[in-house]
């Protein structure tokens, strides 16, 4: 049982690197050069709101947490695996709604952005892709 909750956890890891590839050929990919306008390089630039690096923080330390909790569950007794199961659930459930709203913050972004002509940058979804595309230290 705990281990389709592993491949459960494998798959949605493997659809959220999915989901973070496709956004990243999206932003690659080359667009129509449109004109720049005096007035329009001279806009103040926004920033990524706070919460979202509280948000993705909150995703990986539960995503961490899942992990240590399942990590030697064949050494567990039955009880305890049971409750580590249930937590396990509790977690990954609790991060499934952190990742809902992470993706509803980045697609209304995006679509207010499309709606102006991509004139302004995605801040927020700069913020969430510069880790990913960073290599790792």
């Amino acid at each position: 049982m705990l281990r389709q909750h592993r491949y459960k956890i494998i798959f949605v890891g493997c659809a959220i690197v999915a989901v973070t590839a496709g956004l990243i050929l999206v932003f690659k990919s080359p667009g129509p050069v449109l004109p720049i306008k005096p007035s329009q390089t001279q806009r103040p630039q926004k920033t990524a709101s706070p919460s979202l690096s509280e948000d993705l923080s909150a995703i990986v330390k539960t995503y961490r947490k899942i992990i240590v909790l399942i990590e030697d569950e064949a050494t567990l007794d039955t009880g305890y695996r049971e409750a580590a199961s249930m937590i396990g659930k509790f977690l990954f459930h609790e991060n499934q709604q952190r990742l809902n709203a992470l993706i509803d913050q980045l697609k209304t972004e995006l679509e207010n952005i499309s709606s102006a002509g991509f004139i302004e940058r995605p801040v927020n979804l700069e913020q969430f892709l510069g880790p990913l595309e960073s290599p790792a230290e």
